[in-house]
């Protein structure tokens, strides 16, 4: 899934960063678009992702921490000057030279405009997996359950700048679809949901029998041989990053 969370912890008091505003940003050149203004929960996290799916465009955005109002609430300390709002500004993906190195670096070069004294906790790094290769012209293959349920189903293929390339709804019962792919090179994601948010698997009733039968999804090359087949058991939906073409 794309989206985009966070989570504070404070190191002041040892304890999640209850009740800090935090604003998120779009950057377009000298633009600058509010996309929403949120308090973290008793954790220290966003209930939701900021923005998440097709609203997570490709792009630069700001992240704004109002930590000064946050600790004048939390301690007895009346002046505060040197605590105000942290702003962290995420620049746009560059996924050049992922096929070398898989990994996502984050580096506090400087604290309010200065080098900070002890440094050994200002580098993260977090593991970026590449996404599943496929070729050019594809075929998704759906079958669908009965009972009704396959109307429940939707998929769609987009590109990470949001523009829908594929989607599909209104399946029938018992049905197959070969629905023939073909994109350019570049990152993609798919799709696939189910509103009652229990997959394409047989009909589960009171929790022990199963009646109809179990959908099956997957994708394949123009000559049928298997690529990715999913579990019909899914539940509510599927997302999955993937590249056409070699990985940069």
């Amino acid at each position: 899934m794309t989206k985009l969370t966070t989570h504070v912890l404070d190191v002041f008091s040892g304890k999640p960063g209850k009740g800090i505003k935090v604003e998120l940003f779009f950057l377009d050149g000298d633009n600058r678009e509010k996309l929403c203004s949120i308090v973290l929960n008793n954790d220290g996290r966003s209930e939701k992702p900021l923005v998440e799916n097709e609203k997570f465009k490709n792009g630069k955005y700001e992240l704004i921490f109002h930590i000064g109002d946050y600790f004048k609430k939390i301690t007895k300390l009346d002046q505060l000057q040197f605590l105000d709002d942290v702003i962290i500004t995420l620049p746009m993906n560059d996924w050049q030279g992922l096929r070398d190195e898989q990994y996502f670096y984050v580096d506090a070069v400087t604290i309010n405009g200065r080098k900070d004294e002890n440094d050994i906790d200002n580098k993260l790094m977090s593991k970026v997996n590449i996404p599943s290769v496929f070729p050019e012209n594809f075929i998704m293959r759906l079958k669908t359950n009965n009972y009704g349920r396959a109307k429940q189903n939707s998929f769609k293929i987009s590109d990470y700048d949001g523009n829908i390339y594929y989607s599909g709804d209104t399946f029938l019962d018992s049905t197959e679809y070969n629905i023939a792919i073909n994109l350019n090179e570049g990152f993609y994601q798919f799709h696939f949901s189910d509103i009652n948010e229990d997959g394409i698997d047989r009909l589960w009733w009171k929790q022990k029998d199963s009646i109809g039968i179990a959908g099956e999804l997957g994708f394949y090359d123009v000559n049928y041989t298997e690529l990715i087949k999913f579990s019909p058991d899914f539940g509510q939906e599927i997302r999955m990053d993937f590249i056409i073409g070699p990985i940069p």
